[in-house]
């Protein structure tokens, strides 16, 4: 009899030396290391929505309408140009005679600085000439020439820039550069 309760006490004493091996801890903590733990699930990433585009209104720049006139070396280019002035500030004037009867056409890009009443710059580009020369005049502020000048006068709706600007020139499609005297009067509205 004491071999039956050797081997019980034995038993006993092996299945708890067992189970608080297997678990690590302790007896009332068991199988919690051998407990079923989810299977690892492949995450896919869940498809981010498409970015609605975000609908952002035009900026509307009001315009009014522009007459000028034009003068390359005291003589008249043209005395019927139309075209828009900006009334955001930098303003923008363009003006254009698509029929011009000496150059094929004439086009005008003033940029002013409004809260300072500061000429930005001048574009000046015709079309062709009797020679078949084209000119671009140019002025700018931020990028001076030496010897350019030109002064704005006039704080609305009658404006006139005058001064002595950069102007290549082709005649006979060889380029020539040469400081011109331009007069560029407008109004705007």
């Amino acid at each position: 009899m004491a071999n039956k309760v050797f081997r019980a006490v034995g038993l006993a004493a092996g299945v708890t030396v067992a189970l608080t091996t297997l678990t690590g801890c302790d007896f009332f903590n068991w199988g919690s290391q051998f407990a079923p733990t989810p299977a690892p699930t492949s995450a896919r990433p869940s498809p981010s929505p498409t970015p609605s585009p975000s609908v952002v209104a035009p900026t509307e720049v009001e315009s009014v309408k522009a007459t000028g006139s034009l003068q390359f070396n005291s003589f008249p280019v043209s005395e019927a140009m139309t075209g828009t002035c900006t009334t955001a500030d930098p303003m923008t004037v363009t003006l254009r005679d698509p029929k011009n009867d000496f150059y094929s056409t004439v086009d005008v890009t003033v940029v002013i600085d409004k809260a300072n009443l500061e000429l930005d710059s001048v574009s000046i580009i015709t079309g062709a000439d009797s020679e078949g020369g084209i000119h671009k005049v140019t002025y700018s502020t931020t990028a001076p020439v030496e010897g350019a000048s030109a002064r704005l006068i006039g704080a609305g709706p009658d404006y006139e820039i005058t001064g002595t600007m950069p102007d290549q020139d082709s005649p006979h499609g060889k380029p020539v550069t040469n400081l011109i005297p331009v007069v560029l009067k407008f109004r705007c509205g």
